[in-house]
């Protein structure tokens, strides 16, 4: 039932008129309209197919929301400056003054702040139509229709003049326009994000649900959808669970023999303003409706009744229970819309509660660190540690069991919901082990328990409005709050012994929930072995804990000469690569698919560089816009997948150099290397060698000088160790203490790894380097 629109010519010139463009369709003709206009961009005509739907959603639609603006957070300061706080004073609890404060915040926003219908507008794109865009328009139209009515060369050249003057008056006045919107901000970094935010395409997601599917039901009510919607989220840690095998046997630890106790000491204002401070300024709020960006604002002003309020919590062991309300909203990840199963609760708490969050977890790392509580396999929430020295902890542990002849299994474990599912009793048991006993443990357990939710979904009236829905709370009896600032401590502290229970079995690496169980063995039969009893005591320790683990999820790789003799373990996903903490990790490493993303990833960046480039000359915004969305993804694990094929390397470095020629307008043929310089862009080359040198020196590896106490010329340099494959190489470690020997002298000088970082980066910069080759 496909049929072509009727259209007039879509190309004319002296000697024809054709229509030799399509637009088909099955829709009715009533549903469906199209016509030709004149772009001036080819010689063709351009297509416009208009097609009448409803469409949910407007770009440009009413809202209601909190005024916050310059004028209104000004009269909030003014407000909240006159005020006593002897209401908070005076109270004797935590949860009474937290009462009074929240009472007075409330009554004074929505005073100076009050709720407003918006309409949302879209950025206006940076084309002025002045009288002299105006004028050569004209010009072009005439010499066209000149053109078209005698059809002779000198009228073809004549409407080309015309046409290349045109386009090229509207270029200037675009990227003439596009400066004056920075000029004129007062946040010059902010109009810059807008600006490649725009050119971007990012779609706004208004966070509107128009129906959810409940026992085989399609439900369309708004407040019904989102009573529906948090129903099922409060109750997936239960489910999950439910569907576990129980325990064997107990896995709980005891606790640390002459452990400290925790000693949660008053606060000052000092503290808590430098807390507020360092807070992301964000507009997103908790049900307070007070984000972190004003708060920012009003800081000077609230930071004495926090004080008080702060240090009653803290002594008295107990946390205001209006915190522990959290705003989720539900964020559709794939599939039908419709399953609640397909949505990721954004869990937004008061900005309130991670002031006092903050203040706790400051001195409970830092008993955790005086004390040297937390264990070396665990990557996360550790000072000097991150995803980056998770996965060189796991590939060069890959390495040197290959070069030791084994054969090599990681088992990746998939957790179902697992910060959800942590069970509030056994977490206290836990913590005491640490020494959080007595008040501390008074305020965890407050901290913990009587928790509940809503959530918040958009809802557009009949009048084209869009309402804010906000369902009745449901209760929380398990797991750690989802968006806190302690629920990622708590899961660290949480699982902490599981590399004790797992030591006799396989060594472990984590990173928070991400884990991998990694085996070795001489031959196929004792690795197959090993491993099973690993996963099964994994299994053991999770079900012990209440975390559920997603076997068919979980994956399982195997590296080494003989990986393809070994066989999975029954009810494992065996795969020849797997993504772990943002990295492609493939059985030969090999790095092939991860350069693949990169890549890609380089791709969209030249995309939106060339955009940019089209309205701007301001090196500055192309600057940020190549940083954030190119440098970026070539910085993330370089100093692992840097070291992957000499192709490989290069085709990452033909994309960066697609970047930089469309920073600077050069063509396919001229060379970069200049632009490099002038950008001050690190080559990906030279960005690996910087990487692997800095790991390096972080590794504090033995030089030639620590082997005796005379003095030789070489005495700075890297001892490298002896090895018999070439895969060693690809070591962080063994590459950039290799590379670090071919540095001057005066770049061998051991110091702090900061200067170092700035002396080796100023050095690479007049070396736009395109391969290791060049560098040695």
């Amino acid at each position: 039932n496909i049929k072509r629109l009727y259209l007039p010519p879509t190309r004319i010139t002296p000697q024809s008129q054709t229509s030799i463009d399509y637009i088909c369709t099955n829709l009715a003709s009533s549903e469906i309209e199209s016509e030709v206009i004149n772009t001036f961009i080819s010689d063709h005509t351009g297509q416009i197919c208009t097609i009448y739907i409803q469409k949910p959603g407007k770009d440009n639609m009413a809202i209601q929301k909190r005024s916050f603006t310059r004028r209104n957070i000004q009269e909030l300061k003014e407000l909240l400056s006159q005020q006593s706080w002897e209401e908070v004073y005076s109270k004797e609890n935590a949860e009474e003054a937290y009462m009074a404060l929240h009472k007075i915040i409330i009554s004074t926003i929505n005073k100076t702040c009050p709720v407003k219908i918006t309409r949302t507008k879209k950025m206006k794109k940076p084309t002025p139509q002045d009288s002299d865009t105006k004028i050569l328009r004209n010009e072009f139209l005439l010499a066209q229709e000149q053109y078209i009515l005698y059809g002779t060369l000198e009228d073809k050249q004549q409407a080309a003049r015309k046409k290349k003057e045109y386009d090229q008056l509207l270029k200037r006045r675009r990227k003439e326009a596009t400066a004056k919107i920075i000029d004129e901000a007062e946040n010059k970094s902010q109009a810059i994000w807008k600006i490649i935010n725009s050119e971007r395409k990012s779609k706004r997601d208004h966070n509107t649900l128009s129906g959810l599917e409940v026992n085989g039901k399609i439900i369309n009510n708004p407040m019904d959808i989102a009573n529906q919607l948090n129903i099922y989220l409060t109750s997936v840690a239960k489910t999950t669970l439910a569907q576990q095998p129980k325990p064997r046997q107990n896995t709980m630890t005891s606790r640390i023999a002459n452990c400290p106790c925790l000693v949660l000491h008053p606060t000052t204002s000092t503290e808590v303003k430098q807390v507020i401070q360092t807070m992301k300024s964000k507009t997103s709020s908790g049900i307070d409706e007070l984000s972190p960006k004003t708060l920012k604002r009003c800081k000077y002003e609230l930071v004495q009744p926090l004080v008080n309020i702060v240090n009653k919590s803290l002594s008295q062991g107990t946390f205001p229970s209006q915190l522990k309300i959290a705003k989720v909203l539900p964020k559709h990840k794939k599939g039908d819309k419709k399953q609640p199963s397909n949505y990721r609760p954004i869990s937004l708490l008061s900005a309130f509660s991670k002031i006092i969050e903050k203040i706790v977890l400051n001195r409970l790392l830092q008993h955790i660190k005086t004390f040297n509580m937390l264990t070396v396999h665990q990557h996360g929430f550790t000072e000097g540690r991150s995803t980056v020295t998770a996965l060189i902890s796991l590939i060069e542990g890959l390495i040197d069991n290959i070069e030791a002849g084994n054969t090599v299994t990681a088992i990746l474990l998939d957790y179902s919901k697992a910060f959800d599912c942590l069970n509030h009793e056994m977490l206290l048991k836990k913590l005491e082990g640490i020494g959080v006993t007595g008040a501390a443990a008074r305020w965890f357990k407050s901290y913990l328990e009587g928790r509940t939710q809503v959530v918040e979904i958009s809802h557009t009236d009949h009048k084209g409005t869009m309402q804010t829905i906000r369902s009745e709370s449901q209760k929380l009896d398990r797991g750690v709050p989802q968006g806190s600032v302690l629920g990622p401590i708590l899961y660290i502290i949480f699982t902490s012994d599981m590399p004790n229970f797992l030591e006799r079995h396989c060594s472990l690496l984590m990173y928070a929930d991400d884990t991998v169980l990694i085996n070795s063995a001489k031959t196929p039969e004792e690795l197959e072995i090993k491993a099973y009893i690993a996963f099964n005591m994994a299994l053991e320790y999770c079900h012990s804990n209440d975390l559920a683990v997603n076997e068919s999820k979980s994956a399982q790789l195997f590296f080494g000469p003989k990986k393809r003799q070994v066989t999975e373990i029954p009810g494992l996903n065996q795969t020849e690569y797997a993504k772990h903490l943002g990295l492609t990790i493939d059985s030969d490493l090999s790095w092939s698919l991860h350069v693949d993303t990169v890549c890609s990833k380089l791709s969209s960046g030249v995309f939106v560089i060339k955009r940019l480039k089209s309205i701007t000359e301001d090196q500055s915004i192309l600057r940020t816009a190549y940083f954030a969305l190119a440098e970026s993804h070539l910085r993330y694990g370089l100093v692992l997948w840097g070291n992957s094929s000499k192709t490989n390397l290069q085709r990452v470095l033909i994309h960066q150099k697609k970047i930089i020629r469309a920073m600077l307008g050069l063509g396919p043929q001229e060379s970069c290397r200049g632009a490099f310089i002038n950008l001050k862009i690190l080559t990906v080359v030279a960005l690996y060698i910087l990487e692997v040198i800095l790991h390096a020196a972080r590794k504090d590896l033995p030089r030639r000088n620590n082997l005796h106490n005379h003095f030789t010329r070489n005495g700075s340099d890297y001892v490298l160790p002896n090895h018999r494959l070439a895969l060693y190489e690809k070591k962080p470690s063994y590459i950039g203490a290799k590379l670090a020997n071919y540095l001057p002298d005066e770049l061998k000088i051991p110091g702090p790894i900061k200067n170092m970082r700035q002396r080796l980066i100023n050095w690479l910069l007049v070396r736009p380097l395109y391969s290791i080759d060049e560098y040695i």
